[in-house]
């Protein structure tokens, strides 16, 4: 609600001639500053809020002359207005007057005038408009103009000023009128001061008056409390305390003394025109409805049409409309949609508060008697559950004695509520109510008046009566004489016991009503047809020790208890049969105890079971929740990731992977306890899809697979691990079903089918209802016979002779159609079941009206639609930018952690929002690195987001050269490629050392030399040329060199002809300056065996290298050994044991490291299995020389021929990248991930390169740049060297959890807004508008799709998006 601009607290803005400029602000939301791009002159600015002129340096500063910033923030809805004033200086200043100046006529001045005193009576000084006079000035009169004038003085007296500007003083004296004066000393005015426009006390702690004070418009309190004089106070609640009060001569007096509870009114009380209360003790009043008043707010009548009614409670953030909308918590409670709305109770009525919504959490409701919950009130108040969780309310049952009055708030949080009001005829006070000194009303509810007024002739009726023997208790009984009664001393009644005293006779029968005689000889005699009626809790009691009890209690159950410890409760009939009931009338046959002991059970009064003599018959389907006697139940285990084990039928006992043979129409259970990591599913073959017909669970990795086996089920099944493939077997199914005739016409198949093959007559009691008409093929249901559907007969279809009808009595009426669906009339209405309220009416050639409780809201017309009131929709088709006040939908969820503004979130899996992080899967375009063909490649990371490639340049004379290959996003850019080897280089590795060095081993001039090279930016520089020593005619990819960082050293190790007979052999060495320099202690033997493929890669969990290569001695068979660094510079080598990686034959092997799982991953073409790639894992475990790995049995990656595999690995995606060449000799890459102490494959394997073979000199290199991030360097044919990177998943964004946009920054635990499909997101920058957008993996915004591929919306501006998901 926008404050008014009309009235002005304070000083209000001055004469425009004086205004430089104004400007008013209307904030949509929580604002502090403000920029006023007029401009202002500090000091000659005001700034009024919702027409409150503010303080300076108190509740605003305004300093720079362009912002003024408020001490307290504005709210959506308030009035800010700025008022600039001019600053009124002359032009150059007389500095050269030492003296008096004396001017006989006028001074001009274009600067300031400053003057320690002005001599004179000041009768000629006028026209003082805007000076800065700071001193004592004296004048019989002085006149101030300007329009208006801002005039500053130390002190100003004079006998008669007139001011039309205004004046500022630290005193005055003389008569002083004008417009504006403020004063900033003291100032006393002898006589009356007149204030034509608003008088403002700022920082005032009293006011001082001898007289009244009259407010035009209200005196507004903010705190403490309005005390006038010693007898009357208001307080910031809202309670006003009296000792006396006085509306003239014809309205309300209160005299004597009011100090009490009680007070006393001199005259007549009139009340509207319904109460009257005399001065002499009568009250008059036609009718008395005492109620809490509360207008300008929400408010319900809380009618209920049966005993209890429930209000849905929700919380959200409070509006303008909020009574307490400037006090307490910024959030407020929802009633049944309605904001904290004052609600009306009733008497006799329940009402439940149900809290169960997750935004009520932290926010119980409790009733209180104050807004500020000083006083709880729990009379008949019932609590459950916690606020915000399932079941959660607060009930209260309203009496006649429920205060008027309650209030309804948060115990944690202040003024979140409304009140309650109880709509009860009675006056609740706990005062006695006094009228004048004859009558009172106690808090008892019992009237007391010394005497009446009047001599009484009025009153009628009034008779005398005298009671003898009048004892407490004694009943008042007849004495044959008027106006005389006796009291009884032998029958008393006390409130609740009737009694007799001492012995006495009844001498002739006792006789209850018409029904009940209790007679003489002790027999009472039920003759009457009444019922007899015990009420609730009140129980019949037989036998000597009340052993049996018959009851009901007021919870509405019924009891028939045997106390007896031990004894047995015996219903039993003579030839007869025993039943058990239910329903309204208790007709309806629940359990039937027959004569011969059998006993039947019914649903629906019919019966559904029964016991024999054999033992049990079932009338239709018979389910249980465990294992039926006769079900076969295999007990699953798992033999490491291989194979099930099976035990159970079948003699199976701990048996891996056996076939199972079922039997159509039975039912199975397989109980999965192979540990949670083998879901068991039944599929349609070996690695098809699942079969779910008839089981239940298909796929759990524990707990029971129920497969109730259908009787079209194919003949051949397969059951499998959805995570490991060779787990699994073959289910054979056989048998079939049997079929039942009826007649010759009826046939029930054993698929359950029933076949009609003649007419055939379905028949009640009353005749034929249905009929199947073979010759027309129809079912047919005669006028009245319904088709009913579902266990409750809920939806029925018939036709009564003149009308159809259609009733669903339960749930909703679905009617669906794969195309279209027509419902072809004249005339359509849709309506409640009474008929009495319209929900949709159509009629032919004319609109549809659509209704809401019963008032149409929608209706179509020519020209389009036309909508009753406000239209609302979720979303919307096109771009929305002409749409206009439509507030885009959003949701609000609790932040887990920080939330960045105006980015992309999720939600959690404990419904918490949270931000995005990481990176959404891509891949880039392909870079070509050098056109010429290149040989002998490799590559290695440095920092974030960039690589160095090496290699043989062909089309350079077989130079040696390396390149710097950057990313930004999956888009590679190259530098200048730097040559390390002048001539023909061959056998070229590298390995990284730091963010930005690197060192490379390669044969070069009959020798292996080593070169550090050191990267700033993508330039490159070598150091000195390393000389290893090693010369020799090197074997196949027979070198390599990798990288101990915590000891930075350097490991080579390489194999020649003259190292034995191409044996493996190692050296160490370190870094120095921009050189590589080599180990004093020479070199080691790997292992006596010539060897190929050479490879070394860190374990940085261990602080080790790890050695692989290919025995050309061992059948081409895998080996590994470990090496570990230690010292500073002339590095002692610990080698662990020399073992088998794998004994196949094999060539081009690569190795990588998983720091996660703390495993390497071994890739190679394997000759033994047709050349396909197959892959293994090998675990670390003991330490020094006994360091050994634990290599699992290899799996192939790719069934066909392949070649030239590599692999490299990524934490932040936990995922594995495996590259090779396929069998048409396609780049192709593909996804695997650690499972236990092997990797599988996760997702398809894709290509990167289908244009030319990267196969011409089997050199592929992969390495990993970034968080989930490789890059691919690769030979594209005999035509050029190219790269390519792709983006692993490594944001925690997926399919399903993307929310939308964060409408603010946000703390962890604070209530989030989030802006939703069909709103717009600000905040953005450099959007192009039009174009689409879609969700990076840190919630940003992007022009290229990821994986997942999460749609943002269309950008509408460079800066705001429509946030659209289709």
């Amino acid at each position: 609600m926008s404050a008014s601009r009309n009235g002005y607290i304070g000083r209000a803005p001055a004469d425009s001639s004086v205004i430089v400029a104004r400007k008013t602000f209307e904030p949509t939301g929580v604002q502090t500053d403000f920029t006023f791009t007029a401009g202002y002159t500090p000091g000659y600015c005001d700034v009024y809020l919702n027409g409150v002129r503010l303080i300076d340096e108190k509740d605003f500063t305004a300093s720079n002359g362009s912002t003024v910033g408020l001490t307290s923030a504005s709210q959506s809805g308030d009035v800010l207005e700025i008022v600039a004033y001019k600053a009124f200086n002359l032009g150059v200043p007389i500095s050269d007057v030492t003296g008096n100046l004396d001017v006989t006529g006028n001074i001009s001045a274009s600067s300031s005038i400053t003057a320690v005193s002005l001599f004179g009576d000041g009768t000629g000084i006028t026209n003082i408009a805007g000076t800065g006079i700071t001193q004592y000035i004296a004048a019989d009169s002085l006149t101030v103009t300007g329009n208006p004038g801002v005039s500053t003085f130390t002190r100003l007296e004079t006998s008669d000023a007139v001011v039309t500007g205004i004046i500022t003083a630290n005193g005055f004296s003389g008569n002083v009128t004008g417009a504006a004066i403020t004063v900033t000393g003291a100032a006393t005015f002898n006589s009356n001061v007149t204030i034509g426009g608003t008088l403002t006390y700022e920082d005032v702690t009293n006011v001082d008056a001898l007289g009244i004070i009259t407010a035009r418009s209200g005196v507004n309190i903010s705190g403490g409390q309005l005390q006038v004089g010693v007898a009357y106070s208001v307080g910031t609640a809202g309670v006003a305390t009296a000792l006396g009060l006085v509306a003239g001569s014809s309205g309300l007096t209160i005299s004597g003394s009011t100090s009490g509870t009680t007070g006393d009114f001199s005259s007549n009380l009139t009340v509207g025109s319904g109460i009257t209360m005399g001065s002499a003790g009568v009250l008059t009043a036609t009718s008395v409805n005492v109620r809490d008043q509360i207008g300008g707010f929400n408010s319900l009548v809380g009618t209920a049409s049966s005993t209890t009614k429930t209000y849905t409670v929700t919380v959200d953030s409070k509006t303008s409309n909020h009574r307490y909308k400037a006090l307490g918590s910024a959030l407020g409670y929802y009633i049944d949609g309605v904001e904290s709305p004052f609600i009306t109770l009733l008497p006799g009525k329940t009402y439940k508060f149900d809290q169960s919504d997750n935004s009520n959490s932290n926010h119980p409701l409790r009733f209180y008697l104050d807004p500020a919950r000083v006083t709880i009130y729990e009379t008949n108040i019932t609590t459950s559950g916690t606020a915000g969780n399932a079941g959660a309310a607060t009930t209260i049952s309203v009496v006649e004695e429920t205060p008027s009055v309650l209030y309804y708030q948060c115990t944690q949080h202040g003024y979140m509520g409304n009140a309650v009001g109880n709509d009860s005829n009675q006056i609740t006070t706990p005062y006695e109510v006094r009228v004048g000194a004859a009558f009172s009303v106690g808090s008892a509810g019992v009237v007391t008046a010394t005497s009446y007024y009047g001599d009484g002739s009025n009153l009628s009726n009034i008779t005398s009566t005298t009671i003898n023997n009048n004892v407490d208790n004694r009943v008042i009984t007849g004495s044959n004489t008027a106006n005389t009664l006796n009291g009884e001393s032998t029958l008393t009644y006390n409130g609740s016991t009737l009694a007799l005293t001492g012995d006495q006779t009844i001498s002739s029968n006792l006789t209850v009503g018409s029904g009940i005689t209790m007679g003489s000889a002790g027999v009472a005699t039920f003759s009457g047809t009444a019922d007899i009626h015990l009420k609730d809790s009140v129980q019949l009691k037989i036998g000597d020790a009340s052993d049996l009890a018959l009851y009901h209690n007021a919870s509405g159950n019924s009891w028939m208890y045997n106390g007896t410890n031990g004894g047995d409760l015996y219903i039993g009939a003579n030839a007869g049969e025993i039943y058990i009931q239910t329903g309204s009338s208790a007709n309806d046959t629940a359990i039937k105890v027959n004569s011969d002991s059998s006993v039947d059970l019914y649903y629906n009064n019919s019966k559904k079971f029964e016991t024999t003599n054999d033992g049990t018959v079932t009338t239709g389907i018979a389910t249980a929740t465990a294992i039926e006697a006769g079900v076969a139940l295999w007990v699953l285990g798992a033999n490491g990731s291989s194979h099930y084990t099976f035990t159970g039928p079948g003699n199976l006992s701990g048996t891996d992977d056996p076939t199972i043979n079922l039997i159509r129409g039975q039912k199975y259970v397989f109980r999965n306890n192979s540990g949670g990591s083998h879901p068991f599913q039944i599929r349609l073959s070996n690695g098809g899809s699942a079969y779910n017909t008839g089981v239940t669970n298909n796929g759990a990795a524990s707990g029971d697979i129920v497969f109730d086996v259908p009787y079209d089920a194919p003949a051949s099944l397969y059951y499998q691990c959805t995570n490991h493939s060779s787990m699994g077997g073959q289910i054979f199914v056989s048998g079939s079903g049997y079929e039942t005739k009826i007649g010759t016409g009826i046939t029930f198949g054993s698929a359950g089918v029933a076949t009609f093959s003649q007419d055939a007559w379905f028949t009640g009691a009353s005749g034929k209802n249905a009929q199947w008409d073979e010759s027309d093929g129809l079912l047919k249901f005669y006028d009245s016979a319904k088709a009913a559907f579902g266990d409750s007969t809920d939806l029925q279809l018939y036709h009564d002779g003149t009308n159809s009808h259609i009733i669903n009595t339960t749930g909703d009426l679905k009617i669906t159609d794969a195309s279209a669906m027509i419902l072809a009339t004249n005339s359509l209405r849709l309506r409640n079941g009474a008929s009495d309220e319209t929900y949709l009416a159509a009629d032919n050639g004319g609109s549809v009206e659509l209704y809401h409780n019963n008032s149409k809201k929608f209706e179509t017309t020519n020209d389009g639609t036309v909508t009753t009131g406000v239209s609302t929709a979720t979303s919307f088709s096109g771009s929305g930018a002409n749409l206009t006040g439509i507030p885009g939908p959003t949701i609000q969820l609790t932040a887990n952690g920080s939330i960045t503004a105006y980015k992309g979130v999720i939600v959690n899996s404990s419904g918490q929002v949270e931000s995005l992080s990481g990176e959404t899967a891509s891949i880039g375009s392909r870079l070509e690195l050098d056109s010429s063909t290149v040989e002998h490649t490799d590559s290695c990371p440095l920092g974030t987001d960039k690589y160095v490639a090496v290699y043989q340049d062909e089309g350079d004379s077989d130079k040696g050269k390396a390149v710097v290959v950057s990313a930004s996003g999956t888009t590679l850019s190259k530098g200048t490629a730097v040559t390390f080897g002048n001539g023909t280089t061959t056998h070229i590795s590298c390995c990284k050392v730091t963010d930005t060095t690197f060192a490379v081993l390669y044969y070069y001039n009959s020798k292996f030399r080593a070169k550090l090279g050191t990267v700033s930016g993508t330039s490159i520089s070598f150091g000195a040329e390393l000389d290893t020593g090693k010369d020799g005619t090197p074997g196949d990819f027979c070198s390599a060199i990798g990288y101990q960082s915590n000891v930075g050293g350097l490991l080579i190790v390489l194999a020649t002809s003259n190292t034995g007979s191409t044996w493996p052999v190692y050296t160490c060495a370190h870094i120095s300056g921009t050189s590589i320099v080599l180990s004093s202690d020479g070199y080691g033997t790997v292992r006596s065996n010539t060897a190929h493929d050479i490879n070394i890669v860190e374990n940085t969990t261990d602080n080790e290298l790890l050695i692989t290569w290919i025995s050309t001695n061992d059948q081409n068979g895998g080996r590994s050994r470990t090496a570990k660094l230690a010292g500073s510079t002339n590095h002692t080598i610990t080698l662990g044991q020399d073992e088998y990686i794998s004994n196949q034959n094999q060539y081009e092997s690569k190795v990588c490291y998983n720091s996660d799982d703390n495993v390497y991953a071994y890739v190679f073409r394997n000759s033994d299995q047709s050349n396909k790639i197959s892959q293994c894992c090998g675990t670390p475990s003991g330490s020094g020389s006994s360091r050994s790995i634990s290599w699992t049995t290899y799996a192939n990656v790719y069934t066909s021929a392949s070649a030239y595999p590599n692999i490299a690995y990524s934490s932040a995606a936990s995922r594995y990248l495996i590259i090779y060449m396929a069998t048409n000799g396609n780049g192709t890459w593909v996804q695997y991930k650690q499972s236990g102490t092997s990797i599988v494959v996760d997702g398809s394997s894709s290509t990167y390169e289908t244009s030319y073979d990267v196969s011409n000199k089997r050199y592929q290199d992969i390495c990993l740049i970034a968080s989930g991030k490789f890059a691919v360097s690769y030979p594209r044919g005999t035509e050029s060297f190219s790269a390519i990177a792709r983006q692993l998943v490594t944001t925690n964004l997926t399919a399903f959890n993307f929310l939308g946009f964060a409408a603010a920054g946000y703390t962890n635990g604070q209530t989030v807004t989030i802006n939703v499909t069909g709103n717009t997101i600000s905040g953005q920058s450099s959007l192009t508008p039009g174009a689409a957008y879609f969700v990076a993996g840190d919630g940003s915004l992007s022009t290229t799709e990821g994986d997942p591929s999460i749609k943002a919306g269309v950008a509408l501006s460079s800066t705001k998006l429509l946030i659209r998901q289709a």
